[in-house]
């Protein structure tokens, strides 16, 4: 089922080990503001299965996030279907994704933002990104109606 997201589903969600670190830093460093202009979660028997959304950056970009729990793989074609629908629903000409991560040793994550359409734009990542780790930059760009 897809709800508004609340903050409150962040610190609910059972998320996939190699997202625990940077949900525990958002929970610590921000708040509810940071989740914010257009965000859903989606939950299975009242649990959330994945939080995702996007904040707007200017009239043209918009920052997206994604959370997933650790069981939702089953769901995952669902999730991936609903998240597509809602970028394309927002009409933003550019989204952004930063994925945590070598490709090589946490491929899921990078799967991931591919399977959404994303395309990665630092293929040797930005070193020293955030809290000195390693991020690539994945996009989506709208195709021009």
């Amino acid at each position: 089922m897809l709800q508004p997201f609340e903050f409150d589903h962040l610190r609910r969600i059972q998320v996939q080990p190699t997202q625990a670190t940077d949900l525990q830093a958002s929970l610590d460093e921000t708040g509810p503001e940071m989740y914010g202009d257009a965000a859903w979660t989606m939950t299975e028997q009242g649990l959330p299965l994945g939080c995702f959304g996007y904040l707007r950056r200017d009239e043209d970009r918009a920052f997206c996030w994604c959370y997933l729990a650790w069981n939702a793989g089953p769901y995952l074609r669902r999730i991936l279907r609903t998240m597509k629908h809602k970028l394309m629903e927002g009409g933003i000409p550019r989204y952004e994704l930063f994925v945590h991560g070598d490709p090589e040793r946490l491929p899921q994550d990078h799967r991931f933002a591919r399977l959404l359409g994303f395309v990665c734009e630092t293929p040797q990542g930005m070193r020293k990104f955030d809290r000195g780790r390693t991020y690539y930059l994945y996009s989506y760009v709208l195709e021009a109606a």
